[in-house]
């Protein structure tokens, strides 16, 4: 049996069509708190519609946030790769370095992300507006580092 042409358009279709079904209901009987997905989309569409508009300071489009995030992941990995090559090359080039230091890299290296973060941002209490971008940038830089420092 031949399947049908147009099935990579209608089973995701199907997906989001279950899926906002499901929101629906539940929105509408034992979730009452959980907002529709039609009041979802009226609060929220002005963000997608309208991507780059800046309505306050934390109010901006959509687009916004995404630029203002990748500037942000953009200077992570900056700092991952200014720390984390020279690191590399040193554990690379001499024994006794990697002796020291690979059970500290082997310790930290699998702490996840979402345990960096309130590090980050207790570090950078005292930076006072900018604490949670510099923690951000905190979280982005240490887990970037560890790939840069371990392929290098």
């Amino acid at each position: 049996m031949k399947s049908f042409k147009l099935d990579w358009l209608i089973l995701p279709l199907i997906g989001v069509a279950v899926v906002l079904l499901l929101w629906q209901i539940s929105s509408k009987t034992w979730a009452k708190e959980l907002p529709t997905p039609h009041k979802t989309w009226e609060a929220s569409k002005d963000y997608v519609l309208k991507p780059f508009e800046k309505r306050g300071e934390m109010d901006q489009g959509i687009l916004r946030f995404t630029w203002y995030s990748l500037i942000l992941v953009a200077k992570g990995y900056a700092i991952a790769l200014i720390v984390g090559t020279p690191i590399g090359f040193c554990l690379g080039l001499s024994k006794a370095f990697t002796k020291t230091f690979d059970p500290l890299i082997q310790i930290l290296r699998p702490v996840s992300p979402l345990a960096w973060l309130p590090l980050g941002l207790v570090l950078f209490l005292g930076a006072g507006k900018q604490a949670s971008e510099l923690g951000a940038l905190f979280t982005i830089a240490i887990c970037a580092m560890w790939p840069t420092v371990l392929n290098t």
